[in-house]
């Protein structure tokens, strides 16, 4: 009898081991936020749009949170949303950048236009010889 209940002991043991392992590790998803906010950290102020980029450092701060707190389903979570919130301040300010190169090349355009229409010869005056 008391054979069992040391194996069964450690089983427990084990497997209590076991599951404080797992709590300690973080999500993945928390892992990689974590790059991903700071290699956007280190870019060009221009590459993402400052309002998301907060956005995106608070969650991964709730998510850090969640974490330390054993919650790794609200960490994971929220993770996600860190690194959907870092991809939509990447592709606002994309957006941006495209907008005003549009915004300068109409600006060119009209002012190619200009030129033209300013320096254009008329046609009758070339074509008819002078009185």
């Amino acid at each position: 009898m008391r054979k069992c209940s040391t194996s069964r002991l450690l089983s427990v043991s084990a497997i209590g081991l076991v599951l404080s392992a797992c709590a300690d590790t973080p999500p993945p998803s928390l892992v990689q936020a974590r790059g991903d906010l700071n290699t956007a950290a280190t870019a060009p102020a221009d590459s993402y749009s400052k309002a998301e980029f907060n956005e995106a450092q608070q969650k991964l701060a709730q998510a850090e949170g969640a974490a330390r707190q054993d919650e790794m389903a609200s960490a994971d979570r929220l993770s996600q949303e860190a690194m959907a919130d870092l991809r939509l301040a990447h592709a606002r300010a994309d957006a941006e950048k495209a907008r005003a190169a549009a915004n300068d090349m109409q600006s060119a355009i009209g002012t190619l236009q200009d030129e033209v229409n300013h320096s254009a010869v008329p046609r009758s005056s070339t074509l008819l010889p002078s009185p």
